[in-house]
């Protein structure tokens, strides 16, 4: 019905938020062979911290915010080339290991997916928050990591990890929302 300040829309029932598990919404997204989310989804789907049933990922809490930063397929083939990620090969030419059964390899997929987890934090390409934020990895030691956001365009969002290397938000795949989570697609 038009009103004097724009337009007022009736629903039938209250609007609810999503009670499905981040993971299967990451499934939804990197399923088809040829989505760019793809490879971090094999990644995922095979990580001894995700339940294949539930889409739950180990450390995510019910109830909580989350910021889910998914890499690119270049850029997971880049962690491959990196040593970040296990594979098979030799760098630059390295084909990704999706299913690892060294712990070592099972471990560096569970630190990477934490790591492009920010804990309890939202933060959409709005140009209103920045800085440094926490990730779910945590050291050796038991102190959290982070990700430093520098999101003061609207739109425009460039991520710093620990190592001083760069990332972009994909702005046409990104601010996808989940289970109080916003998922961005990186470069």
């Amino acid at each position: 019905k038009a009103a004097v300040n724009g337009v007022v829309h009736y629903i039938d029932k209250l609007l609810t938020y999503t009670e499905t598990n981040i993971g299967l919404h990451v499934s939804k997204l990197g399923t088809p062979t040829t989505s760019q989310y793809n490879s971090f989804w094999k990644y995922l789907q095979n990580a001894a911290i995700y339940n294949k049933t539930t889409g739950e990922i180990a450390g995510i809490s019910a109830g909580v915010f989350y910021t889910l930063f998914i890499p690119n397929n270049a850029a997971v083939l880049q962690a491959v080339n990196d040593g970040l990620l296990p594979g098979t090969g030799t760098a630059p030419n390295k084909v990704p290991n999706f299913n690892p059964t060294a712990p070592l390899d099972i471990l560096k997929v569970a630190q990477f997916i934490q790591y492009h987890i920010l804990n309890k934090k939202s933060v959409a390409t709005d140009g209103k928050e920045s800085g440094s934020f926490e990730t779910l990895l945590k050291r050796t030691n038991g102190d959290p990591t982070a990700i430093f956001v520098n999101n003061t365009t609207i739109n425009a969002m460039r991520l710093t990890d620990m190592n001083n290397r760069f990332g972009n938000a994909i702005l046409a795949s990104s601010n996808y929302l989940s289970n109080r989570c916003v998922i961005h697609f990186v470069d």
